[in-house]
């Protein structure tokens, strides 16, 4: 799967999630990027090294190491 079919991928599921339609805009506020900058990653015109790098690293652990790693930095996160 390309990377911009990831982000939207991604996109959908967080919208279907909060049972919302979440624009563009709204997303990019939440990764912290421009909204130019989303919309290139969504249509696939830019692709961001760092995502595409670290997509291959999760692709190297199976499924309960991914949410084990996941879930580790949102209980770090929230720590702070």
């Amino acid at each position: 799967m390309s990377l911009d079919k990831v982000y939207r991928k991604i996109h959908r599921l967080v919208s279907d999630n909060e049972d919302k339609d979440i624009s563009q805009k709204e997303m990019s506020e939440r990764i912290g990027c421009s909204l130019d900058s989303y919309s290139a990653h969504y249509r696939g015109s830019n692709k961001p090294k760092a995502a595409a790098q670290l997509l291959e690293l999760l692709n190297m652990l199976d499924d309960e190491q991914i949410v084990t790693a996941v879930r580790t930095y949102k209980e770090e996160d929230l720590k702070d």
